[in-house]
């Protein structure tokens, strides 16, 4: 190489630049294609996965439906219908049913059996053993046992069941046995290309169809989807487990690597799956990657063209310092000219090495103190970052354990989310001999400030209920208001502490009463889609430097069945969002809350806070958020 001309030495060097980022941009483009096409698949199953879910979920909802309709009737015209009248009825809807239910039949309490089609159960036939009775009597509430093959027609069948009530007592169990064989056409007549497929399972997983015949379920047994193919769909048993689906890809029965996606349907929670061949991607691909090689072929060709007729004449010793120069004016710093003749250029060149081993020196010395000042800088930052991670762990100790809570309610849900990485929000509970005692609390300030007042104010209510009082939200609130105001009362330069806290307590006997009471804080009732907001005083606790009672006072809410209670702090309300960058507001939240009361808590926490960060977006975050809901 050192005998080459240095045109052909610049000529070579630069075509290999060329080919190397040649090689890079090729890589780059085929991971970026491979992911666009990827995308375009997924975007694909997924349009067809809403449509087809949706048209399964009408199905199911039109048989629940005509169930239903079925219950209504009797229970309103319970006066009406005898033992003859309810089974000429169940008679006629299933004359109606076009040969989708095999019967409509009800078990009574006293073991008795209606039947639409007229069957007469053995002597020792008890109906309220059967799964289909014993889980809607539990549930209280419609059900759908998963499938299984019927002994007399050998049709894939599903029983829906639901209570029967009666003068407001439930005297027996509704129910139909309905087959699936429409579901499990429309399935098998799914189609992206000719070797894909789809595939649906219930609820438990079990397969209901699939392309090998031989899966489905028989008088004996159902098939899950982790006991096929020696377990190599395993992990889309573990994605039904999570409830998160994404692409994935498997090797299917016939030994070839696929794309499988699954989506649940909401009525009945079954899964409906899709397997599409990898040719759906690697096809476009290599078409793509095909034109790509051209192309770089072509602009190969004619860079090295470019490069010789330039190098030719332009690469001469003087362009080279001129370079050399430029570089190291870029902070390249370790440059330095080649030049060694001794002529002019020669002589500049030596000189120019000198200055820039000299700078070079100055600069390494310089850079080594800054080195030196932000690697201590690091190290103070990590501390206080190490002490702050630990603050949240000792915040998170004061707060209720999920554990306890599920003890005292089934149905609840908490969103607690620090705008920082602890906060000023809080929420307490405890359970007593005669009910249990719920606070929500937005103490002054953020971060490490709000913390610290988050841990005083648990300790000061843990005090409260064990010494002085647990069941009078009212009275708590003042004695808050007076212990919190003794803690605070001095600050460190003799100035009083002005922080304090806006709060929420309801108390909830075990006979039904609710008392609640509030500092700023409203408790939203919300009842057969209408709320009723309890306001607590417009005053905040320990504020003023005055000890005074601040003439809290409780709400009495007497329990009904479907009352779903939320107490929850400004953070969601003030967060700022949307095109117009406005506050989310309370009217925007009760109506969600509106809007989801047919949703288990859980559900609605999911719903709640994926439309809050729909609507902030990219919005920094103003508050503390917390939000406590729960169903009795």
């Amino acid at each position: 190489m050192n005998n080459l001309s240095l045109k052909k030495k610049y000529f070579f060097s630069i075509t290999l630049v060329c080919l190397i980022s040649l090689a890079i941009v090729s890589t780059v483009s085929y991971i970026i294609s491979y992911r666009v096409v990827l995308d375009t698949t997924k975007s694909k199953i997924e349009m067809a996965s809403q449509r087809y879910s949706y048209e399964i979920d009408s199905w199911l909802k039109s048989q629940i439906n005509h169930l239903n309709n079925i219950k209504e009737d009797i229970e309103i015209n319970a006066s009406f219908y005898n033992e003859e009248h309810i089974e000429t009825l169940l008679k006629q809807k299933l004359q109606f049913a076009d040969g989708q239910v095999l019967d409509y039949y009800i078990g009574f309490q006293d073991k008795r059996l209606l039947s639409g089609t007229g069957w007469q159960p053995t002597a020792d036939y008890d109906c309220t053993t059967r799964d289909w009775y014993k889980q809607a009597v539990n549930v209280d509430g419609i059900v759908l046992t998963p499938p299984y093959v019927d002994s007399d027609t050998g049709k894939m069948v599903i029983t829906i069941s639901e209570p029967l009530v009666m003068g407001n007592q439930t005297v027996g169990v509704l129910a139909a046995d309905i087959t699936v064989d429409y579901l499990v056409q429309l399935v098998n007549n799914i189609k992206f290309t000719s070797d894909s497929y789809a595939f649906l399972m219930d609820g438990q997983k079990n397969i209901m169809a699939y392309p090998n015949h031989s899966f489905y379920p028989t008088e004996k047994r159902s098939y899950q989807i982790e006991e096929i193919l020696n377990g190599r769909l395993s992990q889309l048993a573990d994605q039904i487990d999570r409830g998160t689906y994404t692409l994935v890809q498997l090797q299917d029965y016939d030994g070839k690597q696929k794309y499988f996606y699954l989506s649940e349907i909401g009525t009945s929670q079954w899964i409906l799956g899709f397997s599409i061949p990898t040719s759906e991607v690697t096809d476009n691909l290599h078409t793509l990657l095909q034109g790509f090689a051209y192309a770089c072929i072509i602009s190969i060709c004619i860079s090295m063209a470019v490069i010789f007729l330039l190098l030719s004449g332009l690469l001469k010793p003087v362009l080279h310092l001129t370079k050399i120069v430029k570089q190291f004016g870029d902070k390249e710093m370790d440059v330095r000219c080649k030049i060694s003749s001794d002529d002019e250029i020669g002589e500049l060149g030596k000189a120019f090495n000198n200055m820039a081993d000299t700078i070079q020196n100055y600069s390494m010395t310089l850079e080594h103190k800054v080195t030196e000042r932000t690697r201590e800088l690091n190290e103070k930052n990590a501390k206080i970052q190490d002490s702050i991670e630990y603050a949240k762990m000792i915040q998170q100790t004061i707060l209720p354990d999920d554990i306890e809570i599920s003890k005292m309610l089934k149905d609840y849900f908490i969103i607690w989310k620090p705008r920082d990485v602890v906060g000023g929000d809080l929420y307490w509970m405890r359970k007593f001999e005669d009910g249990f005692t719920i606070a929500v609390g937005d103490c002054t300030g953020h971060g490490v400030p709000g913390a610290l007042m988050t841990m005083a104010v648990s300790a000061i209510l843990d005090r409260i209920a064990d010494v002085i009082c647990h069941d009078d939200p009212a009275f708590i609130l003042n004695e808050l208001n007076q212990l919190l105001n003794q803690s605070l009362r001095r600050g460190s330069n003799g100035s009083d502490i002005q922080d304090g806290l806006d709060a929420g307590i309801i108390f909830v006997s075990n006979h039904g009463k609710i008392l609640y009471s509030g500092a700023r804080i409203s408790l939203y009732v919300i009842k057969d889609g209408e709320t009723t907001e309890i306001k607590g005083i417009a005053k905040t606790i320990g504020v003023e430097s005055s000890n005074k009672d601040k003439d809290f006072t409780n709400e009495t809410i007497q329990l009904e069945k479907g009352m779903s209670f939320y107490l929850a702090t400004d953070g969601m309300k003030d967060q700022v969002g949307g095109e117009n960058r406005l506050p989310f507001g309370k009217k925007r939240l009760l109506a969600v809350l509106e809007s989801i009361q047919q949703c288990t808590m859980e559900e609605q926490k999911e719903i709640i806070w994926t439309t809050y960060e729909n609507y902030k977006k990219d919005e920094m975050s103003r508050d503390d958020v917390t939000m406590f809901g729960f169903r009795l």
